[in-house]
């Protein structure tokens, strides 16, 4: 699938270009949120797939509404998509994504990507790409539309990343080192990994590829339980992920659980 699209700039609106019978895509400077623009779009596009990119958002979200930073030298986008699965399987969506983004830094850098379960990369032990998957669900618990957004950080920003995220977060390359057009060429790559995926959600054909970029998995951990309450915590050890992406821990008394992204959030001890 190649990818091709307009680019615009500004607040104008979206002229969309039509790649195949199931996927539009359009590229920008600058949005607000890319998740936030195809919730607005989604009524318009009840069964079309929807890619919206950009170099730089002004008001990024993470995981239960976190900010996240989204400076010039970036890729940030979403995808709309219609999936015909429940709740449960959300998840997937966004083990997809992390695994299709492993595979392109991969093929385009040479570098082994890793994936922090569930939903953040890392490269030489820095965060280099978050995801965020939502969602709106018909009547029946099974999925009306599915909105996973990607954040990756292609160049460092001149100046360096705020104070707050400065020893966690990463990049690709340095400022100014990235290669001209690999926000594209990155762009392509991973969408033509994920719409694959997409296609045999019910086979899950990244479940290995996902296990094997595990940074998690062999390690302790500290569960958090609240994110109103962070020193609601445990220790545990990682010991694998399941078939449905969930992560099998052995706790301190030896008894063993498996945590669901919605649960809970992780950090890897040590």
């Amino acid at each position: 699938m190649m990818l091709q699209a307009r680019h615009q700039t500004g607040s104008t609106p979206a002229a969309w270009h039509k790649m195949n019978s199931s996927v539009l895509v359009i590229k920008k400077d600058e949005v607000t949120s890319t998740n936030d623009i195809l919730k607005e779009m989604a009524g318009y596009h009840p069964e079309d797939n929807v890619v919206v990119a950009a170099k730089r958002q002004t008001g990024g979200r993470g995981r239960n509404g976190r900010r996240f930073e989204s400076p010039s030298g970036g890729l940030y986008f979403s995808i709309l998509l219609h999936p015909a699965v429940s709740s449960e399987k959300v998840s997937w969506l966004t083990a997809a994504m992390a695994s299709a983004v492993c595979e392109a830094v991969r093929e385009l850098t040479g570098e082994d990507a890793g994936i922090k379960w569930i939903n953040d990369i890392y490269v030489s032990g820095r965060k280099v790409c978050g995801i965020l998957t939502e969602g709106r669900f018909k009547p029946d618990g099974t999925l009306e539309y599915a909105i996973v957004g990607t954040g990756i950080n292609i160049e460092e920003p001149d100046g360096g990343y705020p104070d707050e995220i400065k020893d966690v977060a990463g990049a690709l390359f340095k400022h100014g080192d990235a290669p001209a057009g690999f926000g594209d060429r990155l762009l392509e790559k991973i969408c033509d990994a994920f719409f694959s995926y997409s296609e045999q959600l019910d086979k899950k054909p990244w479940l290995n590829l996902y296990r094997k970029r595990s940074i998690v998995v062999g390690k302790g951990i500290k569960v958090v339980e609240s994110i109103t309450d962070p020193d609601s915590f445990y220790t545990a050890y990682a010991e694998g992920i399941d078939d449905d992406f969930g992560l099998v821990i052995r706790k301190n008394d030896g008894s063993r659980a498996v945590l669901s992204t919605g649960e809970v959030s992780i950090r890897v001890l040590g």
